[in-house]
């Protein structure tokens, strides 16, 4: 027969090996959502020198009539 308090330590290591275990799961989110927030994990800003405007083109060019055209 064992000590009533080795039972007793024999619970309490238990109980905190299954919370060690389900601590990653708890914890993974947060550190995840803190990281993305601070930008060190996500979509990258790229700089992207283009001589395109935004917008409509408002300066179209001219009509011209084809050569064939009456």
């Amino acid at each position: 027969m064992q000590h009533p308090l080795q039972e007793t330590e024999r619970a309490i290591l238990k109980r905190k090996g299954k919370f060690f275990l389900a601590l990653p799961i708890i914890v993974l989110p947060f550190i995840t959502l803190l990281l993305w927030s601070m930008g060190f994990i996500g979509k990258q800003k790229t700089v992207v020198h283009s001589s395109k405007q935004d917008g409509p083109n408002l300066s179209l060019p001219q009509a011209r009539p084809n050569a064939d055209s009456n």
